[in-house]
């Protein structure tokens, strides 16, 4: 496997919350944190990509919804592109790092306009903007 071009990651040094495909069936079918659509299962060829952005006072959780955060990829669409996954990651751990790369702590947006520093525990919650079914 061949690494991605190190020029691409120094430009790209946030990533946006597109999360819109998951492997977690409990959050499948739930509404997009910050676009008009659904989440949908991982890799799903049906999947239809939400492009309209949700008006901000329509956000259910701004205060626990991340707008965008430290990444190495600017569009975070689904687990994998998250720290609760990072799997199409693991080849290139220098990339991994990209999320903490604050004394291990990454930065992140908020929706509701605050900045505060990420751990190393996160939630699906932060991307989806509502906590998972049961």
């Amino acid at each position: 496997m061949t690494p991605p071009a190190k020029s691409k990651f120094l430009s790209d040094p946030y990533g946006f919350n597109g999360y819109t495909d998951a492997r977690n069936g409990r959050v499948v079918g739930l509404q997009v944190a910050l676009f008009e659509g659904v989440i949908n299962f991982f890799d799903d060829p049906t999947t239809k990509v939400p492009a309209r952005a949700r008006r901000s006072a329509d956000l259910r959780a701004p205060a626990t919804t991340i707008l965008f955060r430290d990444a190495s990829e600017a569009m975070l669409d689904g687990t994998d592109d998250t720290p609760i996954g990072l799997s199409q990651w693991v080849a290139f751990p220098d990339l991994l790092n990209e999320s903490y790369r604050h004394n291990d702590r990454g930065s992140i947006m908020w929706a509701d306009g605050q900045a505060r520093r990420g751990t190393t525990k996160w939630l699906e919650d932060w991307y989806i903007g509502q906590p998972p079914r049961p």
